[in-house]
């Protein structure tokens, strides 16, 4: 058996033809040997940058990481190891059976090498299977390490204004009518609706320059109750210390949200004394109005949503009060149509029977 098996793999060594053998070994293992280089050498070095993040992330958050590559050498390393297994049991059986002696040496090679092809073949569709697999769990994880706001679920942003700073700002998402409060300083990204939006203003120095507010009584009613909690109070840590006159200090959007946890969501679009003839500052304001128009068209909605809903619901009651008034007048019509004699008693109670199914 064990002389077969050799033969089979690398020819008879008392013969001349044993190079032959010899030959398509080294064909396999220079197949093996190209793809090794390759990996190494071009897509190894592009993916390391990235498992430099992944490997910050985990640390940073305590996440499990993962290595794509450690995943994937080690399906190639078992699929190969069980394909030369079952090339060892085959040759075995091959060789008690005698199927290797029948067959021939050429033939046997032939077999040998179609078999190892495609252990090889194996091996590295399985290695490349695994490799994508965790490569795409790392992407997940770099693109929320870049930026949290994409991974939010059912949010896509639509419309972006960050602060001064870029980590303080909002986000829009336009299709399903919610608003992202973000701050990337504490890690926060708080998810609203639109409707809760209850006041938007545009602050310089502390003095107000634009201000929106919800219109319906239900908004009304909410407002006073947040700012009655002490909102008020913060204006004066909006105050700018202007130096000069003609110079403005801060330019801040402030929002009155329906949440009583976080009631004040401040943007700064300035935060240095700067001339108003400066560009600096005319981008800030600018900025600043743009991010107060937008709430402004949010808030806006919300009213006419809350205007047509209640002209709904008043619709209805007139409707259901006009029913209950033809009702009581039917029923009036058919008593006196009993107490005339025109109907039976009998005729009336199916009558009124009829006009309570209707």
């Amino acid at each position: 058996m064990i002389i077969s098996l050799v033969y089979a793999m690398g020819g008879n060594p008392s013969t001349t033809g044993s190079t032959s053998g010899f030959g398509d070994w080294s064909f396999i293992i220079m197949i093996v040997v190209i793809f090794t280089m390759f990996y190494f050498l071009i897509i190894r070095p592009r993916r390391k940058k990235d498992e430099l993040i992944v490997n910050k992330l985990a640390r940073k958050r305590s996440l499990k990481k993962h290595s794509p590559f450690a995943h994937a050498f080690t399906t190639w390393v078992l699929i190969l190891i069980l394909g030369f297994i079952g090339l060892f049991v085959l040759a075995l059986g091959f060789s008690e059976m005698g199927f290797l002696d029948q067959i021939g040496d050429s033939v046997t090679r032939i077999l040998m090498i179609a078999y190892l092809l495609i252990i090889i073949i194996l091996s590295f569709w399985g290695a490349y299977k695994v490799y994508r697999k965790y490569d795409s769990i790392n992407k997940e994880m770099i693109t929320a390490y870049k930026d949290p706001l994409t991974c939010l679920p059912d949010f896509e942003a639509t419309q972006i204004i960050m602060g001064v700073d870029d980590l303080v700002g909002l986000a829009i998402d336009e299709e399903r009518k919610k608003v992202c409060l973000i701050n990337y300083a504490s890690n926060q990204f708080h998810v609203i609706s639109y409707k809760d939006i209850l006041v938007a203003e545009v602050f310089e120095d502390g003095a107000t320059i634009s201000k929106t507010m919800r219109g319906s009584q239900i908004a009304g009613a909410l407002i006073g109750n947040l700012v009655l909690g002490g909102a008020g109070a913060i204006i004066g840590g909006l105050s700018g210390k202007r130096k000069h006159e003609g110079t403005v200090s801060r330019i801040d959007v402030r929002l009155t949200i329906n949440d009583t946890r976080q009631p004040i969501f401040d943007i700064n679009f300035l935060n240095v004394e700067t001339k108003k003839d400066n560009p600096a500052y005319q981008q800030a304001l600018q900025t600043a109005r743009h991010c107060h128009g937008l709430m402004e068209v949010l808030i806006k909605r919300a009213d006419m949503e809350d205007k047509q809903k209640a002209q709904t619901t008043n619709l209805a009651t007139v409707h259901q009060g006009n029913q209950q008034i033809s009702f009581a007048d039917e029923l009036k019509k058919l008593s006196d149509l009993k107490d005339s004699g025109i109907l039976t008693p009998e005729e009336f109670e199916k009558q009124k029977t009829k006009l309570l199914n209707t």
